[in-house]
């Protein structure tokens, strides 16, 4: 594992607690135009642009101002948003031994910028690409093409690092060694599809610190 040197982090549910935020949200404004969603609504808003998520739920008129008071609430709800407990610990200690670090989240980038900058993340990495950044998102792996592209860096040095199934076949297009995280879901099923799996940030951060990392120079 020396010789992973770049690693990539999805947002929501990896590094920051914010689904509960963002389904509340959901629920207050589709709640307007007599929508109740179900977990399983909530499951699939995560896999797939806003656009296409609401157009299942109410007529496509409504879909540009229903969607541009997800964003409002999104971006007030941001300077809440907080980051899970040893978290920092763990970017910490990846900062502290060279390696390069990037986000691929699907939300918008201007919301992940703010909750960047609200949590002092943004002192950790070297760029992001949110969803307002490509034409395809997740699982298309192109906003972790991008990210790769801009490091000039090969798959073999690259490590992702996300909490859903998007994250994993994201990473699995690109031959990019996938660390899934699961400690937001709860009784989660263990992954096949990884290489390695976490269900608590605790186990994630000790197996960073076993890494025989080179030292810098």
């Amino acid at each position: 594992m020396e010789n992973k040197t770049h690693w990539v982090f999805d947002l929501d549910g990896t590094l920051v607690n914010s689904f509960p935020s963002y389904f509340k949200c959901l629920n207050r404004v589709l709640g307007q135009h007599g929508v109740k969603l179900t977990d399983a609504d909530f499951d699939k808003s995560l896999t797939m642009h806003r656009s296409k998520f609401l157009s299942y739920y109410i007529p496509e008129k409504f879909i540009p101002e229903v969607s541009a008071e997800i964003q409002k609430d999104s971006e007030k709800e941001s300077a809440l948003i907080q980051p899970f407990d040893g978290v920092l610990e763990s970017l910490d200690h990846l900062q502290d031994q060279g390696v390069k670090m990037a986000i691929w989240t699907g939300r918008d980038t201007r919301s992940a910028g703010m909750i960047l900058k609200s949590t002092g993340l943004d002192k950790y990495f070297d760029l992001y690409v949110g969803g307002t950044c490509v034409e395809n998102h997740k699982p298309h792996p192109e906003g972790l093409a991008k990210i790769q592209k801009h490091w000039d860096c090969p798959s073999e040095k690259l490590v992702m690092v996300g909490d859903h199934d998007v994250d994993v076949q994201g990473a699995q297009a690109l031959s990019v060694f996938m660390a899934r995280v699961s400690w937001v879901h709860k009784n989660p099923p263990k992954c096949e599809q990884s290489d390695i799996q976490f269900f608590h940030v605790h186990e994630f951060h000790n197996w960073i610190k076993g890494v025989p990392w080179k030292k810098k120079t």
